[in-house]
């Protein structure tokens, strides 16, 4: 009886053993996710104190400084002298740029209006006009066109600079000589350009995997280009309405985004509500299994107690019952001596 009561506590303590391994496995794999999620919400959470606490000290004491440096008295004086300079600066600036101009328009009345350029400044004025005309006519802004106006102004002023300082700088032997030099230099950098360009070009096109990016690069650099072309040969009320259509669709794309970034917040929310469920429910489990465990070593002791007050009362009760048949045995043999003395005494 007590080997079986003891195989019965060995069976029960390993499936219990077996259960809080398992459990506490469970709990250890689900604990990994639970640790990150906090780990990076405390990073953030630290993050934002560190930065909050950084920004109030650096205004702390950029205020401290600025109290230290602008002080009344001081500051009102170098204001004074920092005004001073200012208009002065701006007064002979103001002159410069308005001798400057005067200049300027001046030197442009005389070669537009006297100059033997007239016939070439008013054909060219007529041509600026006629295409700013077209351009209105094909539905650009005037802001684009007043933009488009300007870079092409800028760039021809850029090209007659450039024209100007290459004659100046052609005017003595030895800076037309550094010139030449310049120029040739010039020429051998573009052509050393393009051989390496085309060398790489043509060593791209006989490898495996270099042709084929190298091809797919070209058509989706081209790709916009051929799609411009192809636009070109519709009418403007077409690409008008196509405008209209994807700009549709771009409304109704942000929508629906908006949406979507809705419903992702709402389900964060959720699995993060369902995560914190997880954990307790894990917490509750754990306590559930160790609650299991101490009372079933309690049923357990309370069996094994019963079973060894068992045994000792059938101890007892063999040892009882041994004595009472010695105590018969004894007696029995007080009888045979009391008889045989009483049978000697009837003989004396």
């Amino acid at each position: 009886m007590a080997k079986v009561m003891g195989n019965l506590e060995y069976f029960m303590r390993t499936k219990i053993l077996d259960d809080s391994h398992k459990n506490i496995y469970s709990f250890a794999l689900s604990k990994k996710v639970a640790t990150t999620t906090f780990k990076r919400r405390a990073t953030y959470d630290v993050l934002s104190i560190l930065s909050q606490r950084h920004e109030k000290v650096m205004r702390v004491n950029f205020h401290k400084y600025k109290f230290k440096v602008f002080d009344e008295k001081f500051r009102k004086k170098r204001l004074k002298i920092i005004f001073g300079k200012i208009n002065a600066q701006r007064r002979h600036k103001g002159f410069r740029r308005w001798r400057e101009c005067v200049e300027k328009m001046v030197l442009t009345d005389e070669l537009n209006e006297v100059g033997p350029i007239t016939e070439h400044v008013f054909e060219a004025r007529r041509l600026m006009k006629n295409l700013q005309d077209f351009m209105r006519s094909e539905g650009y802004p005037e802001e684009q066109i007043k933009a488009i106006v300007k870079e092409v102004n800028f760039n021809e002023l850029n090209k007659m600079r450039k024209v100007a300082c290459r004659w100046k700088l052609l005017s003595t032997e030895e800076n037309k000589l550094m010139m030449k030099a310049f120029d040739h230099l010039k020429m051998i950098i573009e052509l050393r350009k393009i051989m390496r360009h085309w060398l790489n070009f043509s060593n791209n096109r006989v490898e495996y995997v270099k042709a084929d990016m190298q091809e797919a690069f070209w058509r989706w650099r081209t790709g916009d280009l051929q799609i411009a072309c192809h636009l070109d040969t519709y009418p403007r009320e077409f690409l008008i309405k196509k405008s209209l259509k994807n700009s549709d669709m771009l409304v109704r794309l942000a929508e629906k985004e908006a949406e979507s970034a809705t419903i992702l917040k709402l389900l964060s929310a959720e699995r993060d509500g369902l995560l914190e469920h997880y954990l307790r429910a894990q917490k509750l489990a754990l306590a559930l299994c160790r609650d299991n465990h101490i009372k079933g070593k309690g049923v357990a002791f309370r069996v094994w107690q019963e079973l060894r007050k068992g045994n000792s009362q059938a101890e007892a009760q063999a040892e009882v019952m041994q004595a009472v048949e010695e105590m018969t045995v004894a007696k029995e043999r007080v009888r045979d001596i009391d008889r045989e003395n009483k049978a000697l005494a009837d003989e004396n």
